[in-house]
């Protein structure tokens, strides 16, 4: 079986797909952390009251 260029170009974009794809995960998890973080930090602050004035702005 000789190797043709179009398995070669078909390997790089095989590979680039899972590279994006892999990027577009991490992003995701990235904000989906970055969301959780500032809920945690919004709720804490409306559960304390001393901490109201930093609730309300943010």
């Amino acid at each position: 079986m000789e190797s043709s260029p179009i398995y070669g170009l078909l390997m790089i974009l095989f590979i680039a797909s899972g590279i994006i794809g892999l990027m577009a995960i991490a992003y995701v998890i990235y904000r989906a952390v970055k969301f959780w973080k500032e809920r945690q930090v919004r709720l804490r602050a409306s559960s304390d009251p001393e901490l109201e004035p930093i609730a309300s702005t943010v």
